[in-house]
């Protein structure tokens, strides 16, 4: 009874910090575009680095990329679909910065 009670309190708290977080990234987006442009080259990077975390954080930890993200339960496994259509972006922008790491 004592470890249901305590688990049902770590989920609310769970639940609660997740309900801040949203609050929290729903605000900043509703404040707007920033007032500088990162410019194109700043976007791609990110982009790319984006992609390269949802590879690394799938849960299979398979060297696919992840199905999708939770903000309740997180990075999902792998999924073949997504991976095959990442792969030629992934080698054209190895290419284009002659980066081996990212092949």
């Amino acid at each position: 009874m004592i470890n249901r009670l305590k688990n049902c309190l770590r989920q609310t708290l769970d639940y609660y910090h997740l309900l801040t977080v949203a609050r929290f990234e729903h605000r900043k987006d509703r404040s707007g575009l920033p007032d500088i442009d990162p410019g194109p080259k700043r976007i791609i990077d990110e982009g790319i680095a984006w992609l390269c975390r949802i590879q690394d954080n799938s849960t299979t930890h398979d060297g696919g990329v992840a199905r999708h993200y939770s903000l309740i339960t997180g990075w999902d496994s792998s999924y073949p679909e997504n991976t095959d259509y990442i792969i030629p972006t992934m080698f054209k922008y190895a290419k284009m910065k002659n980066d081996q790491s990212l092949r």
